[in-house]
């Protein structure tokens, strides 16, 4: 995006680029607790965390006397940047792969200040399905940016679907 010649490319990208140098840096899991955690980098301590509510039909699960495993937040993640509003920001976008049918953004822009707008948007469809794939952050041919995915398995009738949510 630093060379682009669109609103927001060039030298804003590069001047983004050079203000996150001084973010904390953080690192962005899903785990088999219902949960994608926010962590510090340097320390590991959590910064925030997220319960989709696709997952919470199955959190009593966790609370059995015998553990049986089972999949809650274990898709992949995409973290990248987008021109959003006027203004660039980090996001990160995580599936639940086999745990549930939902897709959640979360806003990495000011590491400082997590809280309750951290977490954008969660979306979910009857076509979503199982989401397995990495989902992509970027800006379509009419200049808005969207995140695209493909749909998973087990959707509502067993055929692909191509989402672009912005």
């Amino acid at each position: 995006y630093s060379r682009a010649s669109w609103t927001g490319g060039g030298e804003p990208y590069v001047e983004y680029l050079k203000s996150k140098r001084g973010k904390q840096p953080v690192i962005v899991v899903g785990s088999n607790d219902g949960m994608f955690h926010i962590l510090n980098t340097t320390t590991l301590a959590e910064m925030y965390a997220y319960i989709p509510r696709a997952v919470y039909p199955k959190l009593w699960r966790l609370t059995e006397p015998v553990y049986i495993k089972q999949a809650l937040v274990d898709g992949p993640i995409t973290v990248g940047d987008a021109f959003i509003n006027g203004a660039w920001g980090t996001f990160a976008i995580g599936t639940l792969g086999p745990g549930g049918k939902s897709v959640t953004a979360f806003n990495l822009t000011n590491p400082g200040s997590f809280g309750a707008t951290t977490a954008m948007w969660e979306f979910t469809d009857p076509d979503l399905g199982s989401v397995m794939s990495k989902p992509v952050i970027t800006r379509l041919a009419d200049g808005r940016w969207a995140v695209l995915f493909s749909g998973g398995f087990e959707n509502s009738d067993n055929s692909a679907v191509l989402f672009a949510v912005d």
